[in-house]
């Protein structure tokens, strides 16, 4: 004879051991996905970074210290617009803000300041990420230094 508690409760723990091990896979699915968009993100040769509402840097991948010789630990905590941008940037900047919370920007042109003082033209996307409010959160920026470009079209022009 059986005792029908004990098998309820031997369902009951092996229910939840199921669901345990459903619930662990998913998590190590969620960390290699992770992981794998963490990489991308990494080794893109275009600069990828997220700006906080305010302007501070939460994130920049690596590609940024090619393109401006600052690294993404430098940039980190700072706002992003006042350390890559002159005074005279803040419309062209208000511009690419608006144009990313109204649905998004594509191929907008801004020209940031490296390190040593130099401009670079940039071609800019830009999507605003909102809160549960529906308040802009963060900024995330995908970009392009197009200053190689700009020049040959230049030097073209002349010839």
């Amino acid at each position: 004879p059986y005792d029908p508690e004990l098998l309820s409760s031997a369902r009951a723990i092996g229910s939840q051991i199921g669901q345990y091990m459903e619930r662990r896979r998913a998590e190590d699915d969620l960390r290699a996905e992770k992981e794998y968009i963490a990489h991308v993100i990494a080794s893109a040769p275009t600069l990828i970074a997220s700006v906080a509402a305010d302007g501070t840097t939460r994130s920049v991948n690596p590609s940024i210290r090619e393109i401006t010789g600052f690294t993404p630990e430098e940039l980190q905590g700072r706002d992003f617009w006042r350390t890559l941008c002159d005074d005279d940037a803040t419309a062209p900047v208000q511009c690419l803000l608006e144009g990313a919370a109204q649905g998004g920007i594509a191929d907008y042109h801004l020209s940031i300041r490296t390190r040593r003082g130099e401009l670079r033209d940039m071609a800019l996307s830009a999507a605003a990420r909102r809160g549960p409010d529906g308040a802009v959160v963060e900024y995330v920026l995908v970009g392009t230094d197009v200053t190689a470009r700009r020049l040959d079209d230049a030097r073209r022009a002349t010839e």
